[in-house]
């Protein structure tokens, strides 16, 4: 079994983001168009986050990231570009369940002062290059093509997420002003 590099797990992390970026962002988009002239956008968007949003965020996260890893997949959409899957320490599927707690791990660490960034780092120098969630639910990534000549496709590809990360932080900041024109 090979492992999955850090560089390459960042690739996939990055894909991921923006994948899930953009279908988190088709609501918000939908919200901004409707509000009328003259309504308070801040009550409009605190309305809609708590009673709309909110759930379809948690909805689309398990689509997006639990249930691919559980399913015949075993990756989310940016591991399975970059050949990555997540599998027990056997090699197995894990479960949906199993998946789940991964997934809180990762989340739970990125809402405790960015910790996360620092326990992805764990993957640098553990023997099976586990981070703190794989370790936590004895989870591993594996490279299903470990060869060398694909970090030449890694780099275009986080390349292509850095660009299309500054159109998105673009377009983003078009939303904020129409959503919010008045802020000085």
């Amino acid at each position: 079994m090979t492992y999955a590099s850090f560089w390459k797990r960042v690739a996939a992390c990055l894909v991921d983001i923006v994948l899930y970026s953009i279908l988190m962002s088709i609501p918000l988009l939908f919200i901004s168009v409707h509000i009328k002239a003259g309504e308070d956008p801040s009550a409009t968007m605190k309305a809609f986050f708590i009673w709309r949003l909110l759930p379809l965020s948690l909805t689309l996260y398990l689509l997006y990231y639990v249930w691919p890893e559980s399913s015949s997949w075993q990756a989310t959409p940016g591991k399975k570009l970059f050949n990555l899957k997540v599998s027990d320490e056997n090699g197995q599927r894990i479960s949906f369940w199993r998946s789940l707690g991964r997934n809180a791990g990762i989340l739970l660490s990125y809402f405790i002062f960015y910790v996360g960034f620092f326990e992805c780092l764990m993957c640098l120098w553990t023997q099976k290059k586990q981070c703190l969630h794989d370790m936590i639910t004895g989870c591993v990534v594996e490279d299903t093509t470990p060869d060398k000549r694909k970090l030449l496709t890694v780099m275009v590809w986080i390349l292509f997420l850095l660009v299309s990360v500054v159109i998105g932080l673009f377009l983003f900041a078009l939303f904020m002003i129409k959503m919010f024109p008045y802020i000085p």
